[in-house]
C-alpha cells in the first residue's frame, strides 16, 4: 500500500475496509488492505505520510488486532505483519508533531536503514540487467561499468527509468553498450578520479587495515565505511571474511 498514493478521505476505507451502504458509493463490501493480508505481510510504503487520523487506529491494530470497518458496529480481527518504508525523518516527524510518538515507538520494532543506491555498487548493475533482461536485452561489460560508476542521486528510480527509456530504443542486436548511455554517466565513467575510486571501492583492505580502522573508529562500522568509500553492508562482508568482529568484545 503506497500511503503517498492514496487521498486523505478514502485513507481509511482503503486501509481497513468498508461495509457496503457505509458511504455514498459503497455498493459492495471491500475488505481493505490489512484483512487482505491476513496470515501474512502487509507493506505500507511511505508511512510517514500517513493522515493522523488514521495513525491513531493503526496503533490500535498495532497493539490489540482489531481493525475498524466501516459501517460496522464492532471491530473485525487481521493477524497481519507490518513492514513499513519511508523517506522522510520520522524522528523529526514526532518532534513537529506530525507522527504519532507511541506508533513511531511500535513501528520500530526492527529498523534498516537502505543506503543511496550509490553506495551499492555491487547492486546496481544486478538491478539494471534485470530490468534489461525483462525486455529481452542484455548489455556489455563496459556499459555495466559505467552503470556502477554513475552516482544515482534519484536512486532505484533513476535507474530503472534509465533502463526502461533504453529498453524503448530497442538497440538493434538485443544489446545495450556503452554508446546508448546517456552523456553523463558516460563522463562519469572516462572520469580517472572516478575510476581509480571505483577500484578502490572492490579491492578489500588488509586485515591489519580493518582492524585498525575498527580501533580508531570505536567499532562504527558507517564510520569505517566512510573512510574506505564503501557501503557498510562491504564492510561487514570483509569482516565475515576476515574472521574479525564487527563489535568490541
Amino acid at each position: 500500500m503506497n500511503c503517498a498514493s492514496i487521498p486523505t478521505s478514502l485513507f481509511e476505507a482503503q486501509l481497513f475496509g468498508y461495509r457496503r451502504g457505509a458511504f455514498t458509493g459503497a455498493t459492495t463490501d471491500f475488505s481493505g488492505f490489512v484483512r487482505t493480508a491476513e496470515q501474512g505481510t502487509l507493506f505500507l510504503d511511505e508511512v510517514g505520510e500517513l493522515p493522523p487520523e488514521v495513525q491513531s487506529k493503526l496503533l490500535r491494530f498495532l497493539d490489540q488486532g482489531e481493525v475498524p470497518v466501516l459501517g460496522q458496529n464492532l471491530p473485525a480481527r487481521a493477524d497481519v505483519r507490518i513492514v513499513a518504508a519511508t523517506n522522510r525523518d520520522l524522528a523529526s516527524a514526532v518532534a513537529s508533531g506530525a507522527f504519532r510518538p507511541d506508533l513511531f515507538a511500535r513501528l520500530t520494532v526492527w529498523q534498516t536503514e537502505i543506503p543511496p543506491l550509490r553506495e551499492r555498487a555491487e547492486d546496481i548493475v544486478l538491478l539494471a540487467c534485470r530490468r534489461l533482461e525483462e525486455s529481452g536485452l542484455t548489455c556489455t561489460v563496459q556499459a555495466a561499468e559505467a552503470l556502477a560508476l554513475h552516482r544515482w542521486p534519484y536512486n532505484v528510480r533513476e535507474l530503472l527509468s534509465l533502463m526502461d527509456r533504453i529498453a524503448l530504443s530497442r538497440p538493434p542486436d538485443g544489446v545495450v553498450r556503452f554508446g546508448h548511455l546517456p552523456a553523463e554517466v558516460r563522463g562519469e565513467a572516462t572520469d580517472p578520479a572516478r575510476k581509480a575510486g571505483s577500484r578502490q571501492r572492490t579491492t578489500a583492505p588488509s586485515p591489519e587495515t580493518l582492524s585498525r580502522l575498527l580501533r580508531e573508529t570505536g567499532y562504527n562500522i558507517a564510520e569505517v565505511a566512510r573512510r574506505l568509500g564503501v557501503a557498510r553492508q562491504q564492510v561487514y562482508r570483509w569482516l565475515e571474511r576476515t574472521g574479525l568482529k564487527p563489535r568490541q568484545e
